[in-house]
């Protein structure tokens, strides 16, 4: 007698419509931002910048970014992702060339400036797959800094990391826990890059720096995207990249300084203390 039960497979996991077009675009980006990264303070240097103009010239990136980025995620929202996508990649394209081509510093500083400002184009893609493009990230920090230079390992971790540990770990450990471990990384390794003055010492403080990173970005995203309605995600998105570029802001002047007038290992114990305190406002924080 022929059974009447029928078996169905699981359903298959299905992508967002043209993610892999956004996650194309996420790992150029990425690219180009890391061959400029690793070289950009020996670039400022020959037009005679010291430590703290270049923390200046990186800051002026993330005050651009601090200012223009709600604005792109509430435009991705009113008239949809993809033209601001293209908008952004073009500012970023504009300002790569007038970094490339800059014969003096202020060119320098005007070209990471458009840079920063046009650079909505991985917020709006978070906030379009915004759980899937870890793994792009690492692809744009391996390939682009082999390219550029002083950062290949790390982005071999961030590919293991954001590619393949995180959601499952922040499934079996919830987003909460994710993010202090990926704090307490940050405080641990910024403690021991403090101290390293050998390669024993230096790999692996680096490597605790990109885990926890690796942990701590993605999972805010997830944290902030999940409290929001979806027609509000790219404003949402824009407004933690917002804050995020006033930290990169608050952060590379001062470190700067620190570095040229008070020693090597200050700006790095300054920022594991900054670490311990988010991850005490994490732990004192009532949980949504």
């Amino acid at each position: 007698m022929p059974s009447d039960i029928t078996t169905t497979s699981p359903q298959r996991h299905r992508l967002p419509a043209g993610f892999w077009i956004i996650w194309t675009t996420v790992a150029l980006d990425l690219i180009g931002f890391g061959i400029v990264v690793p070289i950009l303070g020996r670039y400022a240097e020959r037009f005679g910048a010291n430590p703290f103009v270049v923390g200046l010239l990186f800051a002026s990136f993330s005050l651009a970014q601090f200012v223009f980025a709600p604005i792109m995620g509430r435009l991705s929202d009113r008239v949809g992702r993809k033209p601001v996508i293209l908008i952004s990649l073009f500012g970023t394209a504009i300002g790569s060339l007038i970094t490339g081509a800059a014969g003096v510093l202020w060119l320098l500083f005007l070209g990471r400036i458009i840079d920063g400002a046009s650079g909505g184009s991985l917020l709006v893609a978070q906030a379009a797959a915004f759980g899937l493009l870890g793994a792009a990230f690492g692809v744009g920090f391996i390939i682009g800094p082999a390219l550029g230079a002083v950062f290949l390992c790390i982005g071999i971790v961030l590919v293991i990391v954001q590619g393949g540990m995180i959601r499952p770990l922040g499934r079996r450990i919830g987003v909460r826990r994710s993010i202090s471990l990926g704090l307490s990384c940050n405080a641990a390794g910024l403690v021991a890059l403090a101290f390293a003055h050998d390669w024993a010492v230096l790999v692996p403080a680096l490597g605790l720096l990109t885990l926890g990173q690796g942990l701590v970005a993605p999972n805010f995203t997830a944290m902030i995207s999940d409290g929001v309605d979806p027609g509000q995600r790219g404003e949402a998105l824009g407004f933690q990249q917002s804050a995020s570029a006033l930290g990169r802001v608050a952060g590379p002047a001062p470190a700067g300084f620190l570095f040229h007038r008070v020693g090597v290992p200050a700006p790095y114990l300054i920022a594991a203390a900054l670490c311990g305190f988010g991850l005490a406002i994490l732990s004192w924080s009532p949980a949504s």
